[in-house]
């Protein structure tokens, strides 16, 4: 089928579907792949979900309702909502993320070139027909395909590490005179790169790493706008009342050879820096699940986790959620993690705002889908912010009484290497 066949047959089963009354329209087409497939979407808004193991991929476009707030969200039956929570912040007053019931979801499983497009009929909105017009109008709009030739990143301007390596080493510094052998605060950096023009996501997609092991996430709320994250860590996988959650905290460098990938995991394991510094974050999931579990089980335990550029300190969580816990419930509960802000995390959120100078936005947010019966987040890490010509690369390490700056500077560069090709060139 071609995309103009496609368009055809989208607004020939959407007005079927609308004559019968039914939730939505499904029409199945091949794609290779669904990721670079962004590039030929026009208007938005625009999200991407593909989980750690290459399972499952969404792909949302164009909203029927957005929202700042996921405790704004009214769920029902069939609805699904994708987008993302912003790390809690006071600088600016931000809003508190961008969340969107999509019109159109694509969808695709592994190991097949088979994608089920679905486009939802909301009959809340489309109440009589005059509405419904105005909906095929904007459907017909959304599947106007882009004739997309391949764009290069424009011409390379400036990096500026935000903070430079002083003014890090000062804020460390402080963190560790502040904190006692309890308490952690997680610290985050950044690259700021500007271009000579706009930063095109059809330039950047190409290089952006998708592989088993780790999620890819992409968000475009606007036309200025994009954030990209290739996290290995799970917030939560909620599917009905079970639960998994991940622990993610410890970090190493990847080794060169074999050998000395094996010295860096043994140096890993047996860090006392490390294992403190992932048993906050695995203390504060048992503590808190507890409370939203009647069965809560530890099924991995200090495992390594190896990616490209880095390897982890990994335990996993699962459980059985009380009847009565929502989404939101969920992620009001362990967002954010010790992982990302700190221990205790009311007391590292507030002294974040106060030694950062810079919103981390969307970076470290809680990014991916929610519906009633089934919803996984991420953790936004390993990530990219785009807003026009200037691209946020961030990186962020776990600041206990004993850390010494330039290793954590270290891991922080480690984790944004993902996004080299942005500013090795």
């Amino acid at each position: 089928m071609n995309l103009l066949e496609l368009k055809k047959s989208a607004i020939e089963k959407v007005k079927k579907a609308f004559i019968n009354q039914a939730p939505k329209a499904i029409i199945q087409v091949q794609i290779i792949d669904l990721f670079q497939h962004i590039k030929y979407l026009k208007g938005g808004p625009i999200c991407y979900f593909k989980d750690k193991n290459s399972e499952i991929q969404m792909l949302a476009h164009g909203a029927y309702e957005v929202y700042q707030d996921i405790s704004e969200t009214v769920f029902n039956d069939n609805e699904i909502i994708f987008g993302a929570e912003k790390f809690p912040s006071k600088i600016d007053n931000q809003n508190n993320g961008y969340f969107f019931k999509p019109i159109i979801v694509y969808k695709k499983s592994k190991s097949t070139y088979d994608v089920n497009i679905e486009i939802n009929l909301n009959y809340r909105l489309l109440k009589n027909k005059k509405e419904f017009s105005k909906f095929i109008f904007h459907l017909s709009d959304l599947f106007e395909f882009r004739n997309e030739m391949e764009r290069k990143l424009p011409k390379l301007k400036d990096v500026i590490e935000v903070p430079e390596i002083d003014d890090w080493k000062s804020k460390v510094e402080k963190v560790t005179k502040i904190i006692t052998d309890n308490q952690k605060i997680v610290l985050s950096r950044k690259k700021l790169i500007s271009f000579e023009e706009n930063v095109h996501e059809n330039s950047i997609l190409e290089n952006i790493p998708n592989c088993d092991g780790q999620y890819l996430f992409f968000l475009k709320p606007n036309q200025d706008e994009y954030f990209i994250s290739v996290s290995p860590e799970r917030l939560f996988f909620q599917e009905n009342q079970n639960i998994t959650i991940d622990c993610i905290a410890g970090t190493r460098p990847r080794g060169k050879s074999s050998s000395r990938d094996k010295e860096l995991e043994r140096e890993l394991i047996h860090s006392k820096k490390e294992r403190s510094e992932h048993l906050f974050v695995a203390n504060f999931i048992e503590k808190e699940m507890n409370q939203l579990c009647d069965e809560l089980l530890m099924t991995k335990a200090f495992d390594i986790l190896k990616l490209s550029k880095v390897q982890h300190l990994h335990s996993e969580f699962i459980g059985k959620l009380k009847s009565d816990v929502t989404p939101s419930k969920i992620l009001k509960k362990i967002y954010p993690t010790p992982a990302i802000a700190g221990t205790p995390s009311k007391y590292a959120i507030e002294h974040i705002a106060d030694i950062e100078s810079s919103s981390r936005e969307y970076y470290a947010g809680a990014c991916g889908y929610l519906s009633r019966s089934k919803s996984e987040l991420l953790v936004g890490i390993r990530s990219i912010h785009v807003r026009s010509n200037e691209v946020h690369i961030f990186g962020g390490a776990g600041i206990i009484s004993d850390s010494n700056y330039k290793s954590e500077w270290n891991e922080t560069e480690q984790k944004m290497k993902n996004f080299s090709f942005l500013w090795e060139r």
